[in-house]
């Protein structure tokens, strides 16, 4: 009876692991686009070849190894990127909305987040 336990337990386990691991997959897109420069709204503005802007609240910083490395590689906030092709992967996330003092509201806004950046050249 225990091996009937701890084997489910196992299976169990594996399964949240690998849902969390396809729902990741699932909510990421790619994009090859022309970085623009950033808004009034520090928003980070790209243009792909069907000349329709996307803007990116920001990295992710979910995927710790990935993000630390594209943001010390590439910094969006040097003019020395704009005009360049990027090959973008991003995502969707919600960010609690804040009110005039800054407090949050509890609504929720969707904002697209980076989650890797390469220069295409």
């Amino acid at each position: 009876m225990k091996i009937i336990y701890k084997v489910t337990l196992v299976l169990l386990i594996s399964i949240a692991f690998g849902a969390k691991k396809l729902d990741i997959a699932q909510n990421v897109n790619n994009l090859i686009a022309t970085y623009k420069g950033s808004t009034d709204d520090y928003q980070y503005k790209f243009v792909d070849d069907k000349n329709t802007e996307f803007l990116f609240y920001d990295f992710d910083n979910e995927e710790e190894e990935e993000s630390e490395e594209n943001e010390n590689s590439i910094d969006l906030t040097d003019n020395k990127y704009i005009g360049k092709k990027f090959a973008i992967t991003w995502k969707i996330k919600k960010i609690a909305e804040l009110d005039e003092n800054g407090e949050e509201t509890g609504k929720f806004d969707e904002v697209k987040s980076i989650v890797s950046l390469k220069e295409v050249k």
